[in-house]
């Protein structure tokens, strides 16, 4: 029985338990509800106003069914090599993980990705603050052990170094994994766009594990009766970057919230200490443009005085198209 479930369009019900519920009332991932999913998309599709906590909540739910429906069959489980005791252990890392995946982004999420101290990005930030804050140190640990927040980040990050560790890491960052699926899905659902839709479940039935010789572990592959479910999914993120992470617009307010941003920021990059880093969020950025909207990049977005576009290539550009783009 779960400690507490959360209402969600897409799942219905979330369940958590106890160490979950104390992750997610945490400074750290609270924070997440003030990190819009898709940053400055809101501009071009109003509805776009979902955070990166419920994205966070959603992949969990969809790694552990994805999990489940793994470890159900036999086959899997002696390809893996595990009984019931790796299985509820493994089952809490993967949890865990995905809870925790996007825990380290910046305001509006990947908008201002370059502003990240040289040789970091979000990835970096998220292992140092499962491993650093009360979230490792105190809750994962309680419960796992203190050698588990590494493990947990290792997956979380897709760094994984065990066996099984890298298994799972895959089930969550890979081509497939339970990140892309659930983002898909909850962008589409939330700005009304059809770009996105795919059988889900199709998906969850016909995945299976085998042994890879060459990786000397287990991999995720699909049954034949799954790739027509591959490639709508495929084909459903391709259609979600052509119309909106890389739509016209967007990649122009992205632009000119960078430089506001990084005009505000001291050393013009996002702080490298974890704790000034987390009282950043979306709020803060929107203050500072109502109290310097008349500043040329805080104009271009509250007035939408935007760049137009000069000049873009086909979906599939000749050598013609990228040399004159160049």
């Amino acid at each position: 029985m779960a400690h507490k479930d959360y209402r969600d369009p897409l799942y219905g019900f979330i369940g958590v338990n106890e160490f979950e519920q104390r992750i997610i009332d945490s400074f750290p991932f609270q924070r997440l509800r003030r990190i819009k999913q898709l940053g400055t998309t809101f501009l071009v599709y109003p509805t776009a106003n979902h955070t990166r906590f419920e994205h966070s909540l959603g992949t969990m739910e969809i790694s552990t069914r994805l999990f489940d429906a793994l470890t159900s069959k036999q086959n899997c489980l002696e390809i893996l090599n595990w009984d019931k005791v790796k299985v509820e252990y493994y089952r809490k890392l993967l949890r865990y993980a995905a809870l925790l995946h996007d825990i380290g982004h910046a305001p509006f999420s990947h908008t201002a990705e370059t502003l990240f101290p040289e040789g970091n990005d979000h990835e970096l930030y998220t292992y140092n603050i499962i491993t650093s804050t009360e979230i490792g140190t105190c809750i994962i640990c309680e419960d796992l052990g203190k050698d588990a927040r590494y493990k947990i980040a290792e997956i979380a990050t897709g760094d994984a170094k065990g066996r099984d560790e890298a298994f799972l890491s895959e089930l969550l960052t890979g081509d497939f994994g339970s990140d892309r699926l659930d983002y898909l899905i909850r962008d589409s659902y939330h700005l009304g766009v059809s770009y996105g839709k795919f059988d889900t479940q199709r998906i969850l039935n016909t995945l299976e594990v085998r042994y890879n010789g060459d990786k000397e572990g287990p991999e995720l592959v699909v049954e034949d009766g799954g790739v027509h479910s591959i490639e709508g999914f495929l084909l459903a993120r391709y259609f979600m970057f052509l119309e909106v992470y890389y739509h016209k617009t967007r990649r122009i307010l992205d632009i000119h919230l960078t430089e506001f941003i990084k005009t505000e920021l001291e050393n013009n990059c996002f702080p490298s200490s974890i704790d000034k880093f987390l009282n950043l969020d979306d709020y803060d950025i929107f203050r500072l443009l109502k109290q310097k909207r008349k500043k040329e990049s805080a104009k271009r977005l509250c007035e939408r005085q935007h760049f137009r576009l000069a000049f873009e290539t086909t979906d599939h550009p000749s050598p013609h198209e990228i040399e004159r783009f160049d």
